[in-house]
């Protein structure tokens, strides 16, 4: 990624640093710090499993999986109030246009959120919310989030017969 540079407020100067590999990441639309005046900084996600657990009174357990529940995806960054260019726009107000463009109400489609290099980090998902921080004014510089709800992976449907350690029977899926 490189060093980033505070030149002045709201102008940064980016330094690539060789063989910096930064995580990729990418979303459908997201055109980056050179179009957008923003970078990503972090990201967030959470995925959970829908199941139910029970032991019985002979301490046996029961465990039944209903597949995954809807997971959640936080991208946050900084955006810049200039770059270097005769453009006046600034970076939160691109972030913003990529938000009222890619919303869920405004795109019906689901956007597709890369990570990593494998096929494991390809999701799908909607655009549902935006912030904004502003905590230094002085800086130029604003701190923004985007969420993410991202629809579950495609569940193998092979059938899983083997006991499990506990003694106890179930089905599984």
């Amino acid at each position: 990624m490189g060093a980033i540079i505070i030149s002045q407020p709201g102008q940064v100067v980016a330094i690539p640093i060789p063989n910096d590999n930064p995580m990729p990441l990418s979303v459908t639309g997201w055109e980056g710090a050179g179009s957008f005046k923003a970078i990503i900084t972090e990201m967030q996600m959470a995925q959970r499993d829908k199941f139910s657990a029970i032991q019985t009174l002979d301490q046996l357990v029961y465990i039944y999986s209903f597949g995954r529940e809807l997971g959640q995806l936080r991208i946050g960054g900084i955006a810049f109030n200039a770059g270097c260019s005769d453009d006046v726009t600034t970076g939160i107000e691109y972030v913003q246009g990529f938000y009222n463009q890619y919303s869920i109400t405004a795109q019906p489609d689901p956007l597709t959120i890369v990570m990593g290099t494998s096929d494991l980090g390809i999701h799908t998902g909607y655009l549902i919310g935006f912030d904004i921080n502003i905590m230094r004014p002085e800086s130029r510089l604003a701190f923004f989030g985007l969420q993410f709800l991202l629809m579950p992976a495609v569940r193998n449907t092979s059938k899983n017969t083997s006991s499990n350690s506990s003694g106890g029977s179930g089905s599984s899926t």
